[in-house]
C-alpha cells in the first residue's frame, strides 16, 4: 500500500471534494466511485452526480466550509490557516480490499494522524484505475471547544507508520520505507513501475547499495579503496571522467550494464 499526502491549501474544500467525486469525469467514470466513509450529515453526492445533478456536492462543501467560518466567528481571527487535508490509499494491482475493510483502513489512517468524530472527513474509492486507491479529505480544524487545528507536525512519518500498520493487518504487498531508498523520495511515476515490477527503481536500488558502501566504509575508517572494494562486491562499478589536465571531474556508477551519474543520486545524502 501506498499513502501519500497532498499538499494542504487554505479556502474552500470545493475543488477537492468536486475533484474526489470525479465532477469532471464521465457518467462511466463516475460510476467507478464508491463512497467508502464519511461523518458528514450532508447526503452521499454520488446518487444525485449520476442523475447529473451537483447540488449534494455543493451541500457537502458548505458543510467543510462552514467549520472555518465558525471558527473565525470564534476566534475573531483573520489570520490564514490550512484546513484542506487530502491524502490518499492505493493498492497495487491485484489487490483489493471489501468495503468494510477500508472503512476501517480509512478509520485507523486518520485517527493515527489525530483525527476524531469531530473533525468532519469524506473517503471514497477510485476504481478507473488498474489499483484501487481511496481518497481522504478531511477537514483539520476540529469541532472540539476552542476549535483547534489537527497538527501536522511529523504526519509523513506518522503516515508511512500507519500505512505499514495497515498492510500487515490485511496481508498487503509491503511498500519501499525510506530506508530502502536511503531517504530519497520516489515519484508516483516510478511508485506506479514499483509496483507493477514488484522491485524498487533501478535508482533507488543504486542509491541503497551505495549508501551501504558508504556506511560500512566510515564504519572501518576505510579509504577510497575500500569504498570501491565494497561497492565491486555487490556488483557496483565506479567510473570517472576526466578534465583536459587529466584530473577527475565527475563520477558515475555502473551496474547491471546501466549507469547513473553521481549528479542524479543525492550528494548530500552520499556525503554524510
Amino acid at each position: 500500500m501506498i499513502g501519500k499526502i497532498f499538499p494542504k491549501s487554505v479556502g474552500s474544500f470545493k475543488g477537492r471534494i468536486r475533484y474526489i467525486f470525479g465532477c469532471t469525469k464521465h457518467d462511466h467514470e463516475i460510476s467507478q466511485i464508491v463512497t467508502i466513509d464519511s461523518n458528514c450529515i450532508s447526503n452521499d453526492p454520488l446518487p444525485a452526480l449520476l442523475a447529473g445533478r451537483e447540488d449534494d456536492v455543493l451541500e457537502m462543501v458548505r458543510e467543510f466550509d462552514q467549520v472555518e467560518i465558525l471558527r473565525r466567528m470564534s476566534l475573531d481571527s483573520e489570520k490564514a490557516i490550512k484546513p484542506v487535508f487530502h491524502a490518499m490509499l492505493s493498492l497495487r494491482p491485484g489487490e483489493s480490499l471489501t468495503g468494510p475493510q477500508w472503512r476501517m483502513a480509512v478509520r485507523k489512517y486518520l485517527d493515527d494522524l489525530s483525527f476524531n468524530e469531530n473533525t468532519k472527513y469524506i473517503a471514497v474509492m477510485h476504481r478507473d484505475k488498474d489499483h484501487e486507491h481511496v481518497h481522504i479529505v478531511a477537514n483539520r480544524i476540529s469541532l472540539d471547544e476552542g476549535f483547534p487545528m489537527v497538527k501536522d507536525s511529523n504526519e509523513r512519518s506518522i503516515s508511512m507508520d500507519s500505512v505499514s500498520d495497515l498492510e500487515d493487518m490485511f496481508g498487503l504487498w509491503k511498500a519501499p520505507r525510506p530506508k530502502d531508498t536511503w531517504g530519497v523520495s520516489i515519484t508516483h511515476a516510478e511508485l506506479q513501475a514499483s509496483l507493477k515490477d514488484d522491485e524498487l527503481p533501478f535508482k533507488h536500488r543504486m542509491i541503497a547499495k551505495i549508501a551501504g558502501a558508504i556506511e560500512a566504509t566510515n564504519a572501518v575508517n576505510g579509504d577510497m579503496f575500500t569504498f570501491t572494494r565494497l561497492l565491486r562486491k555487490q556488483k557496483v562499478y565506479i567510473h570517472l571522467t576526466l578534465n583536459e589536465e587529466g584530473q577527475p571531474k565527475g563520477i558515475s556508477f555502473e551496474f547491471d550494464g546501466k549507469y547513473i551519474s553521481g549528479r542524479q543520486l543525492k550528494r548530500t545524502r552520499c556525503c554524510r
